[in-house]
């Protein structure tokens, strides 16, 4: 199990934080603290943050303007450096404040190196077994096929997270379920909706090759395969 890390961001950037850096950290090994996971309807918003940071081993700021802009983040971000234990996130071109200056932070605004990715999750000793973009590009391409309603087979090697993929897609899919246990996985492939059907057509896309995932497989509606992830 990685760090237990607080995240600490403005709700500008909530889908990003939900579908990129969360998962990922999740996914990882990261014990992740959220707020909108934890706090409790008619409590005091500023009383259960503080209890939920306190809890953390370490804050992870993600930086935006509209973060800087925010009184809560604000705070959130001042009790952070208090403690001495946080960890920072660029996600725009906003200043870095002078009570962060001297500290690396991870640079993930659009377009910057993939391996900031690396080195964040690396900090919160969270590990994908691949590179995050290659996982991400994974989970998509499954994703996509879902929500067409085709079946979904991944093919993996080596150590990469496939199960805790799987279990990102379980909580956005609650339709989402395993068929026909497959001699080679013990996951069976997986598709969105209810229904078995017969036939071995398909098709497959080829996703994230160098980096433990070695193709995403979409397979129509109308078909059905006899194994679902493949590990190799």
């Amino acid at each position: 199990m990685g760090r237990k890390i607080f995240i600490s961001y403005s709700h500008r950037q909530k889908d990003w934080v939900r579908d990129k850096l969360v998962a990922c950290l999740r996914a990882g090994g990261t014990d992740v603290v959220i707020d909108d996971e934890r706090m409790r309807v008619g409590g005091p918003v500023v009383g259960q943050m503080d209890t939920l940071q306190d809890g953390a081993e370490a804050s992870l700021l993600v930086l935006t303007n509209e973060y800087l802009a925010s009184e809560y983040c604000r705070h959130e971000m001042d009790r952070a450096v208090a403690k001495g234990a946080f960890l920072v996130v660029r996600r725009d071109d906003c200043s870095v404040p002078d009570a962060l200056a001297g500290h690396l932070h991870a640079d993930l605004r659009p377009g910057s190196d993939a391996g900031q990715w690396t080195k964040l999750l690396e900090a919160c000793e969270a590990d994908l077994g691949c590179g995050v973009v290659e996982w991400l590009e994974a989970r998509d391409d499954a994703r996509r096929y879902l929500q067409r309603g085709d079946s979904v087979n991944l093919v993996v090697s080596g150590r990469v997270r496939w199960r805790e993929l799987v279990a990102c897609l379980e909580r956005e899919m609650p339709t989402m379920r395993r068929i026909n246990q497959g001699r080679w996985g013990d996951g069976g492939p997986f598709r969105a909706g209810e229904g078995d059907s017969a036939g071995v057509r398909g098709y497959a896309r080829r996703a994230g090759q160098a980096a433990g995932f070695r193709g995403v497989v979409g397979v129509p509606e109308a078909a059905q395969t006899g194994a679902g992830v493949f590990a190799i």
